[in-house]
């Protein structure tokens, strides 16, 4: 979900390896913060989900997602890449009905054992285009947060991914895609806000200083004003949420 956002996670004081599993897809390691018991969700050493115990995220641009999603009165949303399922226990908790897809079947096993997946989440094993492909719901909502070797898989950074989930939307309904920012400062935010405005859709850009934000969260479909931080959030996670700044991307195409 996202690319290593802070490296001093990885090996917490006083933390502890719960499980290391070897997958198909990779290593993973739960590890276990020995301070509070938060818990971080390692894959090839790079952080795909960090949660309190209980299941509240940890990570500011997923905090910033159910934001977005809450305000924008969501209910039925698929997030596809669920590693933890952090987004999903959220919401399902916040009265939303999300269904979780992984193409990793151990993540939704994972994430039970450790993250408390909360059990009214739906889950999918699938791989997101197939998942997108196959059925036919239309969604108030599509969370695209898919990562594999350190980036987006590149088959779904595509205007023909995008377009295909513009299609699986309810006219009114939004695509949250998670941007990462590389330790390198190189940011994938313009090739996807000029992708997805070539799928037809008017792009909002939620993004903070990259010395302080890994992520960078990309909005298509009409976005009401919100706020970020619902001050129910994390502390720890609250100086990154509130350093993100809304702009508008690449205007849609034809407009």
């Amino acid at each position: 979900m996202t690319p290593a956002t802070a490296a001093q996670r990885l090996h917490p004081p006083g933390g502890r390896c719960l499980e290391r599993r070897v997958t198909r897809f990779g290593t993973i390691d739960i590890i276990e913060r020995g301070a509070d018991g938060a818990r971080l969700y390692l894959q090839n050493d790079q952080v795909q989900s960090f949660a309190q115990p209980g299941g509240n995220s940890l990570v500011a641009y997923v905090q910033a997602m159910r934001s977005v999603l809450l305000q924008s009165r969501i209910q039925r949303v698929a997030v596809l890449g669920a590693a933890g399922g952090t987004l999903g226990t959220m919401l399902t908790r916040d009265g939303a009905e999300p269904i979780l897809v992984d193409i990793n079947p151990e993540a939704f096993e994972l994430a039970r054992q450790y993250f408390w997946l909360a059990p009214a989440a739906a889950c999918v094993v699938a791989d997101a285009r197939r998942f997108l492909d196959d059925g036919t719901e239309l969604f108030d909502a599509i969370v695209l947060d898919a990562f594999g070797g350190g980036d987006m898989p590149p088959h779904l950074a595509t205007i023909d991914f995008f377009s295909l989930a513009r299609r699986r939307l309810l006219p009114q309904g939004l695509l949250l895609v998670n941007a990462p920012v590389e330790r390198r400062q190189r940011s994938s935010v313009p090739s996807l806000s000029r992708d997805l405005a070539a799928s037809g859709f008017a792009v909002t850009i939620f993004e903070g200083p990259p010395w302080l934000c890994r992520n960078s969260l990309i909005v298509g479909g009409y976005v009401p004003e919100v706020a970020l931080a619902l001050g129910d959030e994390p502390a720890e996670t609250r100086r990154e949420l509130m350093s993100l700044r809304r702009r508008p991307g690449t205007p849609p195409h034809g407009a």
